[in-house]
């Protein structure tokens, strides 16, 4: 079964954390999970881009914003407000709001509203809160080959650009420290020298 994904405004802020969601979904051909948006998360996104670099040209802004719609694979557009959400920041309303009008099976969410949220609140959501990392370790563990492509593929992209560049360090400053250990042992494989066969 494809999972579809609500991704919050949060996760689509990291560059690194957007990159990796999207190589992934794509590098699978979309069979493993599916990401699900809303005009709000995505002007969230690019409000907090703004607000966090004032200096940020308006062509690299429009790219993460072309970015966003172009990836992802559906946008959900019809969700009612919902002033009783079990949700405690009332900004946050309208992301449980879209997760449950669009019938999604995970929110992908760094959010501590969402995260610190008690067993018995969590256990009525028709859908999962899960965070980048939990994901990326769940695909890794069911699709490590998915996984390696794709580290392949941003190894190479960030070699070209600085050869010194440590690509798991990226995730680990993106929150996902775990995952960060495995991309290291998929570059440490892929880079190894291979042995060689005695005539």
């Amino acid at each position: 079964m494809v999972v579809r994904i609500l991704v919050d405004a949060n996760v689509l802020y990291s560059r690194s954390l957007r990159d990796w969601l999207f190589l992934l979904e794509a590098g699978s051909n979309h069979n493993i999970f599916v990401t699900c948006y809303t005009e709000d998360i995505r002007v969230e996104t690019l409000n907090n881009l703004r607000k966090d670099h004032p200096d940020m040209d308006g062509k690299a802004l429009t790219v993460v914003s072309d970015r966003i719609a172009k990836s992802m694979w559906e946008r959900i557009e019809d969700y009612p407000a919902i002033p009783d959400a079990p949700i405690a920041d009332p900004y946050d309303r309208h992301v449980h709001a879209a997760a449950v009008a669009g019938g999604v099976d995970k929110l992908l969410t760094c959010d501590g509203g969402f995260l610190k949220l008690p067993e018995p609140v969590t256990d009525g959501l028709p859908y999962e809160i899960c965070t980048p990392e939990e994901l990326f370790l769940l695909v890794d563990d069911g699709h490590p080959d998915v996984v390696r492509d794709v580290a392949r593929h941003q190894w190479e992209y960030h070699r070209k650009k600085d050869p010194s560049a440590d690509l798991p360090s990226y995730l680990a400053r993106a929150g996902c420290p775990q995952f960060a250990k495995r991309v290291r042992l998929h570059i440490e494989r892929f880079t190894a020298v291979a042995p060689r066969i005695m005539p």
